[in-house]
């Protein structure tokens, strides 16, 4: 009985923000962050092996 007498208080919620595709190229290309700049060197290492893998087949 008591729990359908409380109130309750509605909580606000943050706002859905979406970065845009090309904002986020733009921070990758221009960034200076090493973490960044090591994770994209990996994903291009990876893929240019990736490439030559095809190449062979």
């Amino acid at each position: 009985m008591a729990q359908d007498q409380q109130e309750t208080v509605p909580t606000e919620q943050a706002p859905n923000r979406r970065i845009s595709a090309g904002v986020r190229l733009m921070g990758w290309l221009t960034t200076t962050d090493h973490k960044v700049i090591g994770n994209l060197y990996m994903v291009t290492a990876f893929g240019t092996v990736l490439n030559f893998v095809y190449a062979l087949v």
